[in-house]
């Protein structure tokens, strides 16, 4: 049995239907589907997902990757993306391990690779890689331990040190590279990334972030769309619009409470940016889920 098999069988026996699952290893998730879904937007923490079964589509801005069985998405910032589950079935249904990255577990590993990281530039926040026998064979330790809680609460840390050492040494990716030794262009971004997520709800968002992070607004908006596949503008509104989902979820169904409340000036510009994102209205959504299962959650 391959590496790629055994991850996939331990995934299946530690879920047997279909959803997103925390587990005992702290920032480990186990995802499965038995059929292709719609969209699901959502924000991706820094994370390293594995699939081990299916196909699956991310996108986030310009940023548009497809990604299958034996392959992983690496990311090394927060993005708001939209992802779709393209191959599943009931007898091979979508398998994902998905692991949230630190960058403490990545301090001191560049001085063995800093050939890897270009100390000067800026890549994409995300990206696919290909992991080592290496990296797959502490894939499958990982899924043990799920079954040893009291010897994961030991290993684990080691373990997931482990695995930022073989990501960072084996995979040659430039996403990853930024989380091990991030440039001070990449800091930058990092620092935008964390003010807009905490102020977006503010009207006069992003006004004075150029201040806050200490780069020019030119410099800052050139860099921004490189690492996040998108505008600062653009960010803005996209987090904007997935709380508006969130809130209608939670039952708020007015277009001007859900305008007030993320951040927008005007009901009809929110209106008008639901219906691009989405296809749809805040109405017709939340009549759809009255009937439906709500959208799920996601890696």
């Amino acid at each position: 049995m391959t590496n790629n098999q055994k991850i996939a069988a331990l995934i299946e026996q530690n879920t047997g239907t279909d959803g997103v699952f925390s587990t005992i290893l702290p920032g480990v998730f186990l995802l499965r589907a038995s059929h292709p879904t719609a969209p699901i937007h959502t924000i991706y923490e820094p994370s390293f997902c594995f699939v081990a079964q299916g196909r699956k589509k991310v996108s986030a801005g310009s940023l548009d990757l497809t990604y299958q069985q034996g392959a992983a998405l690496a990311v090394s910032i927060g993005l708001p993306v939209r992802g779709q589950v393209l191959e599943a079935s009931t007898l091979e249904p979508f398998l994902c391990l998905r692991i949230e990255l630190r960058q403490e577990t990545f301090t001191g590993l560049h001085r063995n690779n800093a050939s890897r990281s270009d100390a000067s530039g800026l890549n994409p926040g995300m990206g696919i890689v290909t992991p080592s026998i290496s990296l797959e064979d502490a894939l499958v330790r990982t899924l043990q331990l799920l079954a040893e809680p009291q010897d994961a609460r030991v290993l684990w840390p080691l373990l997931e040190k482990e695995l930022s050492y073989h990501l960072l040494s084996e995979c040659s990716s430039p996403v990853l590279s930024q989380l091990s030794l991030p440039a001070r262009r990449f800091q930058h971004i990092t620092r935008a990334v964390s003010y807009l997520r905490r102020h977006f709800r503010r009207s006069d968002t992003p006004r004075d972030l150029d201040s806050w992070v200490g780069v020019r607004t030119v410099t800052l908006n050139r860099d921004f769309k490189r690492v996040t596949g998108m505008s600062v503008l653009g960010y803005v509104r996209t987090l904007r619009l997935q709380e508006s989902r969130r809130l209608l979820m939670l039952g708020i169904q007015d277009p001007c409470e859900l305008a007030k409340s993320t951040g927008y000036a005007d009901a009809s510009t929110f209106l008008q940016d639901y219906s691009a994102a989405f296809h749809s209205t805040p109405v017709t959504d939340a009549e759809h889920w009255r009937h439906t299962s709500r959208p799920a959650g996601e890696e």
